[in-house]
């Protein structure tokens, strides 16, 4: 170790120094860091102390302590010197940043989940680089933890029924800008619309379902609005910079919203659902959930307070038959058109495969 400083008369007190668990390692590993970590919280509170008291401190002998010392020095890096007058160790300056901590199995696992489901977010070629992103942080590990990947990628895995298109690399774009607060300049295409060129500030990224959206403030509309990515097109970075909205969360822009349509009424919606198909509403907590009421013949009615009926009248239909909305009444005329216009649709197919 390194040789300098001055040594003071005082007792280390490791009471008040931060401690961390560590799920998923064993009772020694739990100990050892624990160890560490008060001395390093010491040390770097300006704390001095030697062998001895850290000895009867810990209750551990000589030479697990100047193992714990080399440590701190060789594997964290930390700044640690002793005064051989003094015969007391210290930091020689405070560090800003914790060391490198012990990675465990559940760390790899945690990791191994949040890249399967990032994988299936994104298209082949970003389901690479995210790949190729977590083999990497989880090498660092692999001295203590040996596992096989494609084991574990056979594990678990999450689907969609569909995937969003969208032009390669605009995730990484958008994520880019919302972090660095950069405008953008874009081409917007809603369908049956001319496409619209908008300069926006990308305020937050959000996947539903099988759907990436962008909250943005639109300079065209001059409004917070939402944008669906596979309509986004001919994408410009511009030196700009915005201010994000002090206190904007997209759970309160969204505020009543069954999906990602939020309105500014409100409806106190009622949705019956057969005992065939009651089991699927009991097995979740829906958006905007005030009650779920029992009926008699095992069928069960679902009320919520929505600020828009955009998206739980499809979700109705997608019951086939076996859903139906007891309130609003608007509902009611949604859900009443939707079948009629289904039915003269099915009669159109219907008339044309006769005539073939």
């Amino acid at each position: 170790m390194n040789k300098g400083g001055e040594g003071i008369n005082s007792k280390p007190d490791f009471t008040a120094s931060k401690q961390v668990l560590i799920h998923g390692a064993t009772p020694s590993e739990r100990q050892q860091f624990d160890r560490l970590n008060k001395m390093h919280s010491f040390f770097n509170s300006g704390g001095k102390t030697n062998a001895p008291e850290l000895m009867k401190t810990f209750g551990v002998s000589d030479r697990t302590i100047w193992r714990m010392f080399e440590i701190l020095i060789d594997d964290w890096g930390m700044p640690l010197v002793h005064d051989k007058k003094l015969k007391k160790s210290y930091y020689s300056h405070t560090v800003s940043d914790f060391p490198g901590r012990m990675a465990t199995e559940g760390d790899i696992f945690t990791l191994m989940l949040a890249n399967g489901a990032l994988r299936e977010c994104v298209t082949d070629e970003q389901r690479m680089i995210v790949s190729k992103t977590f083999r990497k942080i989880a090498d660092n590990y692999q001295d203590a933890i040996s596992f096989d990947f494609d084991y574990l990628d056979n594990c678990v895995s999450f689907c969609d029924t569909a995937k969003s298109i969208f032009e390669p690399n605009l995730l990484q774009l958008l994520l880019r800008c919302i972090a660095k607060r950069r405008k953008l300049r874009i081409r917007y295409d809603t369908p049956h619309q001319k496409p619209v060129y908008r300069t926006i500030d990308s305020y937050h990224l959000r996947k539903v379902d099988a759907d990436w959206l962008l909250f943005v403030y639109d300079y065209y509309r001059n409004k917070v609005i939402r944008l669906a990515l596979p309509r986004i097109h001919e994408v410009e970075e511009l030196d700009e910079t915005f201010i994000r909205p002090i206190g904007f969360r997209v759970e309160n822009f969204l505020k009543g919203a069954f999906g990602t349509y939020a309105g500014e009424e409100t409806y106190p919606v009622i949705v019956r659902v057969t005992k065939r198909e009651a089991h699927r509403i009991r097995e979740k907590i829906w958006p905007c959930q005030k009650k779920l009421v029992e009926l008699p013949d095992g069928s069960v009615e679902l009320h919520m307070e929505l600020s828009s009926l955009m998206d739980v009248h499809p979700w109705i239909l997608s019951f086939d038959g076996q859903a139906a909305p007891v309130a609003p009444f608007e509902l009611q005329t949604m859900f009443e058109n939707a079948n009629r216009n289904g039915m003269s649709l099915l009669q159109k197919i219907q008339m044309e495969q006769r005539q073939k």
